[in-house]
């Protein structure tokens, strides 16, 4: 049974097709991208006032919100923009910002356990700041290494 959406994960020429017109399957990955991002926003907003409102691990969430922001508006953006090699540069900078505040909020969270020496810090927050940032670089190295340099076209030998 397939259960995805055509066009959204199998379109995989999407940002270097020729014809650049908008279209249905475009209309319907920027909804899906909106309602990821109502459905994120939700859950962290909640997060922030019921379990971080006086946190010092507060600015983590909100970071965390931020990256899930710019995967959000990346394929939307993408569509808006003609140049291949602007889409090529928005792409890195999600990957490398996803990457970078993974990194820095696990190590955020561990410069706060080395101060409290708390043993259920990376438990307490788990849904919070430590699955999140995991997922964050996770996504961010998948990207990067996907989207590494291609190796140039060989010229046929004579």
């Amino acid at each position: 049974m397939n259960l995805a959406i055509p066009g959204f994960f199998s379109d995989v020429r999407r940002w270097s097709r020729a014809n650049t017109a908008f279209s249905r399957q475009d209309g319907m990955l920027a909804a899906y991208c909106a309602a990821v991002w109502v459905v994120c926003v939700l859950a962290a907003g909640y997060s922030l006032s019921a379990s971080l409102s006086h946190s010092p691990l507060q600015p983590l969430a909100v970071w965390i919100l931020i990256a899930v922001t710019a995967w959000t508006m990346l394929p939307p953006l993408q569509l808006m923009v003609r140049q291949a090699t602007v889409r090529s540069l928005l792409r890195r900078a999600v990957y490398s910002l996803s990457l970078v505040t993974g990194t820095c909020c696990l190590a955020y969270l561990y410069g706060v356990w080395t101060i409290t020496h708390s043993p259920g810090l990376l438990t307490g927050y788990f849904w919070e700041i430590t699955l999140p940032s995991c997922g964050l670089i996770a996504i961010g190295l998948v990207g990067i290494i996907v989207s590494g340099p291609r190796p140039a076209p060989s010229s046929p030998a004579r």
